[in-house]
Order: C-alpha cells, then structure tokens, then sequence
C-alpha cells in the first residue's frame, strides 16, 4: 500500500474500529458530513486541513496517519516515548528525606 489515501482510508478503519463506535454517531461527534466521511474511508477523498485537525484530535493521533500505517506510527511513538525517559541523571534519595509530607510540614 503505496497511495497515502490508502494508508489514511486504512488507519481510519483501525481507528474507527477501536472506538467501537457506529459511523453516524462517529461522524455527529465530529461533525463531519457522513457521504464525505465515507469518502475518506474509501480513499476517494482527503479531509480539508480543519477537517484533518479534528479527526486526529479525536483519535489522539497526528497528521502522520495521512502517510503511515497506523502500527508504524504508534512502533515509532512507544521508540521516542522510551528514547526520552533516561531517569540516570535523577539522584536516589534514601527514603523519608524529602516526601510531600515532610515538604508540607516545614
């Protein structure tokens, strides 16, 4: 699958399908037109940008489901989520030293 249309018409099922919702009630939260959101599931169409922000805000996805496949995105997102958290630089304190508690007390 090479056609971005395709991926986006894709990973709209899979996203659709995750939320178990039924595509009126879908297209009613969003506010998007059914005969056009049935466009997008079937590549004949792309989203107008604003169209875009709100699909992707609802899913909790960005724009990159326009050009990816949806595992390839969420593999990459889980590599720099673990990439970022490097805890080496953080102290172990021995235990009672500083605590909300005792922060709250002083």
């Amino acid at each position: 699958m090479t056609n971005p249309r395709e991926h986006f018409a894709a990973n709209l099922d899979i996203l659709i399908q995750r939320r178990g919702l039924p595509i009126s009630a879908l297209c009613r939260e969003l506010g998007i037109n059914r005969t056009q959101f049935n466009r997008y599931k079937s590549a004949e169409s792309w989203p107008r940008p604003d169209v875009l922000d709100r699909i992707c805000r609802y899913f909790g996805v960005n724009a990159r489901i326009y050009l990816e496949p949806l595992d390839q995105i969420e593999r990459r997102a889980k590599v720099e989520v673990t990439a970022r958290i490097d805890t080496s630089f953080v102290p172990a304190m021995p235990a009672g030293e500083f605590s909300p508690v005792t922060w709250a007390a002083e």
